[in-house]
């Protein structure tokens, strides 16, 4: 179990934090406890006044052996159909051996096939006996009145009557009763029930007896409340608890029967008796609508077929994780809860705690989760209800436990904090990322040593993978996307070389339904990271794993483009295969491979045909296809080779892309899900790459059957000089739109863009072809509130096109053109409240439009007057365009006060709130407008804006002006002629036709100015002498400095802990020529002896040479601390010291103990302390052993390998840890070796070091024996 993290403690505050459920602790008074306790007597001595409705005396029921008690009413004549068929249908279960009824109520039996009454009868009657209903007694505990007050009077006297205490109670005929239910119950009353019961009867009597009482009076079980000193008691009933959980029958059945149980719960009665519900809808031509609705009976069952109207079985699962995933699947909604849940839950999470960075448990989840491998319902009860009890010391267990870490891992991976989609909220997702990189690590933690690590990895990919909303535009910010990247980066190399293996071995079988093939998407990006991480890594030094798992890809690819061929209809175009790196698939072969599948595209065109089976799912996936090969870039090494794969583009669009709509589906026409991803915008993006002659190929066959609006489209993202000249004779050519077949929507899309494009021949000619359509008499007279909005629209544009021809008649008099547009009726009426009624809204369009061209006209004469009109509507409106028109006119008024200050406010602001659109996103008026801004105010930040410009903005005239303008006046030519130089490259036309010759002009003034090559070298080279005072500053801040970089500037690369490293060894070579002074003279036995005995005696010496060696480091070492937990777990642990830093910041930690010998106990309890009172997971660690022993080689030769095989409590060996400890220093009195261990994801470097300070007593030798003190004074 991986039982030792730091991480425990931040996932439980995190889950804590986080949960939905009340977790006040209940305090009860005085009168509560009487009242629980006088409520245990009684049912303590209470007895059952019907018979014990369990499994054996409901079948005598039900044939008609035994009639319940009731006092009115008809018997029950009992039913020739077994208990068993009852169960089997999920309509009986005996939880706890007590009968539970699971159905709904039937309310005409007369509706219902007549063979079905017999059931339905029986049921009805088990639910009459059960609560008591048509006359029969409910089961329930009753006392004689004397015996209770007798039993209260004991223990309460005589001041308090049975009605005092028990208010619940109900006298007749001489005896107390408690009808049956949960609000007259609690964990008050349950802790004093089996204190009461456990005080006269053994363990396994009280337990069945408070259980019985319970199944009686509740539909569930409620906790005991122990105190967390009473770990017998506790114990003793999660004992008993386990015994009775191991001997219910009921928890062995399938899991199916709970799911029957459920449904019948909920709709029994609809499943005997189906209906279907027919909706008709009729929209007339005026827009009314009328609607009818009618029920019809559908086939009934009947009782041999009862079983087939149930949904299928859900199949036996491999693993716990597919366990949980199908019953998730499978479960109706609103399932109850089952009669253990409350008290497992509380058990459970009782029977945990995570201490420090430990988690300990008592055992009963452990032998828990064992017995329900045995028992599927009780598996369904830990693993599906319990985790919705939110106790994070479970979730922590069942995530720290091998076995388990799967289920864990599922619900964690659901935990999500952000409530809020604004843009404020990063910080959120900083704490999401956080989480998910902790349960992550945590993961591959528990599992990574199973033999089955891999292929249960690839299971939770793959639950991640099916939750990814990859089918989103912002597919990247999801929490599941975002999980599975943490997941994957989490893995280390060898784990990643074993993922590749399995990747490829995965079947390259196709799912039967879109739905569920689409799950099988993360496929791609897994496959893609995979080659990636090898690659970066280094760990494929032969390419031969990136080389297998990109034809993987190809053929997982293949497979799916294949099926969507024949209609499987799970490939679209979207956001989502447009991130993924497809040029890597091209990387060893080139394209060939993926161009092989469109070898026969010239027959696609005839699966588009509306008379085959699925034109539209053909279509999808030739789209998709498509969006792959425009993916896959220009790559230097591959401009040849993708040459054709533009070519298979401009013959798969030529074929299949436009034409007449009566026929076939078109690729870019006007088909389901066509908006989700515009494929058309990429495309026109993807022609700049196409040579010449291709893209003249493509014009002269392809261009004449575009309609206008994508025509439009092309002309915006065309970025080649010459070719927007054969895009606007293009345009020009055509005077009529009717063979365009556009429609109003497309005819909007063509208007917009041509007033954009400052084409108003083009926009008049398609704003009366709108005012033509809308004159017929299916728009004119029509009252359909969809085509009055068209209508309203229409008549908007015509109201700004307006002002637009009076704009540029009168711009030159600005108050002229005031005049005139507020002269001009707006063409609706101003009715209603703004953002109800749709009038208003139009009415509002038109008069905001013209308050900004009217500001956008004083923006040249009087930019302050434009300022104050465009502050006012946007303060109204806080749309971004406004925003553009205040920003622009502080431009303006820039050109006459030269206020930096004042345009660099304005440009902060403009940002701010239209933060939301990204740079690549703007318009190019809108870059080119904010890099002159930057431009004026020599604002450094144009160069991460330019760095968010796609590359695409990098080659437009009107953005890169302004950029170079100020490369120019920051002097940096060398970036100047790179932009140029591609701008010049890509339009191959001289400086004049290109528009740049002002530009190159200014780019050799600033040349002729900068110096020279040997002025800058003088400058490079001037004196480096430093004086007294200029040292004195420099030493005073290097000492400053925080450790690791003190230790940077002054060892030359040394890391840190091997600068401590030298500091120790270098201690303990001064003790060895002290250790005389260490010794202590013994003459216990006649004999003078000298021993290291007084270990803090050392230790002291060892402090004062440590501290004077590192006092300019500003190091010490601080010995004697008493912190942490010791190795048994009981006492806190006494450190011996800590390195630390002149901030006492902890650097180290050094354990040091004595050795008179190879004694692996002494050895084994110090290495084991560390890990509990190390909460930091310092490193390194230093441990020293103190040696008295007459043979250091043979202490030396058994220590290493003794150390290198040991497993230290709460460290585990280094994946990248080689040969255990390496010897650094081996001499005759001392030994260093080093090994790196692993805490949590941290590599720990443990140094060991033993230094013998063994004497030999002296002699009775002469001075000439060499005695160190002999002949001195």
């Amino acid at each position: 179990m991986n039982e030792f993290s730091e991480n425990w403690r931040h996932l439980k505050a995190i889950l804590e934090g986080y949960a939905t459920r009340d977790r006040n602790v209940e305090v009860y008074s005085y009168e509560d406890q009487r009242q629980a306790k006088a409520f245990s007597i009684f049912l303590a001595n209470a007895r059952l006044a019907t018979p014990m409705l369990d499994r054996e005396t409901v079948k005598a029921v039900l044939t008609g052996a035994l009639k319940w008690p009731q006092s009115s009413g008809v018997p029950f004549a009992g039913t020739d159909i077994p208990l068993s068929q009852f169960e089997k249908w999920g309509l009986v279960s005996f939880y706890a051996g007590w009968c539970t009824t699971h159905c709904d109520l039937v309310r005409d039996l007369d509706a219902i096939d007549p063979r079905l009454i017999p059931l339905v009868e029986a049921i009805n009657h088990l639910e009459n006996i059960r609560y008591g209903q048509n006359g029969f007694i409910q089961a329930h505990y009753a006392c004689p009145e004397t015996e209770l007050r007798q039993l209260l009077h004991v223990e309460f006297g005589d001041h308090l009557t049975v009605e005092q205490l028990l208010v619940e109670l109900e006298l007749k005929d001489g005896v107390y009763s408690l009808s049956p239910g949960n609000q007259n119950f609690s964990s008050l009353i349950s802790t004093h029930l089996w204190l009461t019961l456990r005080s006269t009867q053994p363990p396994e009597e009280a337990f069945s007896r408070w259980m019985m009482c319970f199944r009686v009076n509740c539909e569930w079980a409620m906790p005991v409340i122990f105190d967390q000193h009473q770990y017998d008691e506790r114990e003793e009933f999660n004992g008993q608890l386990l015994m009775f959980l191991a001997d219910d029958a009921e928890l062995a059945q399938d899991v199916n029967f709970y799911i029957r149980q459920s449904i019948n719960e909920e709709h029994f009665s609809g499943i005997i008796r189906p209906i279907e519900i027919h909706q008709e809808l009729i929209v007339s031509d005026q827009g009314g609508r009328l609607g009818s609705t009618r029920t019809t009976e559908s086939s009934m069952p009947t009782l041999s077929l009862l079983e087939d109207v149930y949904p299928p079985t859900v199949s036996d699962a491999s693993n716990n994780l597919e366990f949980v995933i199908n019953l998730h699947r499978s479960r109706p909604r609103g399932c109850r809860e089952l009669f253990y849940s409350w008290l497992l839950s509380s058990v459970v999470d009782a029977s945990i705690r995570i201490q420090g960075q430990q988690v300990i448990s008592s055992g009963f989840t452990e032998d828990l989760v064992k017995l329900a491998d045995s028992r599927p319902i009780l598996k369904y009860i830990l693993f599906i209800v319990l985790p919705n009890y939110e106790y994070s010391n479970y979730i922590v267990l069942l995530l720290a436990r091998s076995e388990t870490c799967d289920v864990a891992f599922y619900y964690l991976a659901k935990k999500t904090f952000e409530y809020s989609q604004s843009r404020d909220t990063s910080y959120v997702q900083n704490l999401e990322d956080g989480y998910q990189q902790l349960v992550c690590r945590e993961y591959i933690r528990s599992v990574e040593k199973e033999p089955d690590f891999i292929s249960r990895l690839l299971s939770i990919l793959g639950m991640l993978g099916a939750q990814c909303a990859f089918r989103s535009p912002d597919f990247s910010r999801g929490f599941e996307y975002r999980f599975l990247l943490n997941l994957v980066d989490a893995l280390g190399h060898q784990q990643v070389v074993q993922l590749a293996q399995a990747f490829m071995e995965l079947p390259k079988r196709m799912e039967n339904s879109r739905y569920e093939q689409s799950h099988q998407h993360y496929k791609y990006p897994l496959g893609f990271w995979l080659i990636d991480r090898l690659e970066s890594s280094g760990i494929d030094p032969t390419g031969a794993t990136c080389r297998a798992l990109r034809g993987s890809i190809l053929a997982h690819y293949g497979a799916e483009f294949a099926a969507n061929l024949e209609g499987l209809g799970s490939l679209e175009p979207s956001p989502f295969f447009a991130t993924l790196p497809w040029g890597k698939l091209i990387v060893d072969a080139g394209p060939s491979s993926l161009l092989t599948l469109s070898n026969r595209c010239d027959e696609w065109k005839q699966n588009l045909a509306y008379d085959r089976p699925h034109p539209f799912e053909v279509a999808s996936a030739v789209r998709q296809y498509l969006q792959v090969l425009m993916c896959l870039g220009r790559l230097p090494s591959f401009i040849e080779p993708l040459h054709v794969v533009a070519t298979r583009v401009q013959e798969i669009v030529r074929s299949c892309g436009f034409g007449p709509r009566k026929q076939f589906v078109h690729l870019f026409g006007e088909m389901p899900g066509s908006d989700k991803y515009d494929l058309w915008e990429q495309f026109c993006s993807y022609t700049n790459a196409f040579r010449d002659e291709l893209y003249e190929e493509f014009v002269v066959r392809c261009v004449p059957s575009i309609p206008l609006d994508h025509l439009f489209v092309l002309l915006e993202r065309c970025t080649v000089i010459a070719r927007a000249r054969h895009l606007h004779e293009a345009i020009d050519v055509r005077q009529s739109y009717a063979s365009d077949d556009l429609g109003l929507t497309r005819l909007e899309q063509a208007f917009t863009s041509a007033c954009d494009a400052g084409r108003t021949a083009t926009a008049a000619r398609l704003l009366a072809s709108a005012k033509e359509i809308l004159a017929e008499e299916r728009f004119a007279n029509s009252s359909n509130q969809k085509v009055v909005h068209i209508r309203k629209v229409w008549q908007s544009y015509e109201y700004k096109w307006q002002l637009l021809e009076f704009y540029e008649a009168h711009k030159s008099d600005p108050a002229n053109f005031q005049q005139v547009a507020d002269d001009l009726p707006i063409p609706h009426e101003r009715t209603g409240s703004f953002g109800q009624s749709p009038d208003r809204r139009h009415y509002e369009e038109c008069e905001h439009f013209r308050r900004q061209i009217i500001a956008m006209a004083f923006s040249d004469a009087d930019p302050a007057k434009s300022i104050r009109f465009m502050d006012a509507l946007y303060r109204q409106t806080k749309r971004d365009h406004h925003g553009f028109v205040l920003f622009y006119g502080h431009l303006k008024l820039y050109a006459l006060d030269k206020d930096k200050t004042r345009l660099q406010h304005a440009l902060a602001y403009f940002l701010d709130r239209a933060g939301s659109i990204e740079p690549e996103q703007m318009s190019e008026i809108w870059v080119a407008t904010i890099l002159d801004a930057y431009r004026l105010i020599g604002a450094p930040d144009i160069e991460s804006f330019w760095m968010r410009l796609s590359v695409e903005q990098h080659t437009r005239l009107q953005i890169l002006k302004p950029y170079c303008s100020a490369l120019i006046a920051r002097r940096d030519s060398f970036t100047v002629r790179k932009v140029l130089a591609r701008y010049q490259q890509l339009n191959q036309l001289t400086p004049d036709d290109l528009g740049i010759d002002d530009l190159i002009s200014e780019l050799v003034k600033m040349e002729a100015d900068q110096p020279s090559m040997k002025d800058l070298i003088q400058l490079l080279n001037e004196g480096s002498q430093r004086s007294t005072l200029q040292l004195q500053k420099h030493y005073g801040q290097v000492i400053s400095k925080n450790f690791e970089t003190y230790v940077e500037i002054v060892s030359k690369g040394q890391p840190p802990h091997e600068y401590l490293k030298d500091a120790v060894l270098a201690v303990a070579r001064e003790l060895v020529l002290r250790k005389r002074n260490l010794q202590v003279e013994d003459n216990a036995k006649g004999k003078t002896t000298y021993r290291i005995i007084l270990e803090d005696w050392i230790n002291d010496w060892f402090t004062s040479l440590f501290d004077l060696r590192m006092s300019q480091a500003r190091v010490g070492f601080r010995d004697q601390k008493r912190g942490g937990q010791s190795a048994s777990g009981k006492n806190p642990g006494e450190i011996d010291g800590f390195i630390t830093s002149s901030d006492n910041t902890r650097l180290a930690i050094l354990e040091a103990f004595r050795l008179f010998s190879l004694d692996t106990t002494v050895i084994s309890q110090h290495l084991n302390k560390i890990a509990g009172y190390d909460a930091e997971s310092l490193s390194p660690v230093f441990m020293v052993g103190y040696c008295d022993v007459e043979n250091f080689s043979e202490l030396v030769t058994g220590y290493g390998p003794y150390v290198s095989k040991h497993q230290y409590a709460g460290y585990t060996v280094a994946g990248d840890s080689f040969g255990g400890v390496k010897a650094l220093c081996d001499t005759d009195h001392i030994w260093l070796g080093t090994e790196t261990r692993r805490r949590d994801r941290k590599d720990i470097v443990f140094y060991h070091l033993l230094i013998n300070l063994h004497f030999l007593p002296p002699s009775a030798a002469t001075p000439d024996e060499g005695h160190p003190d002999q002949g001195k004074a």
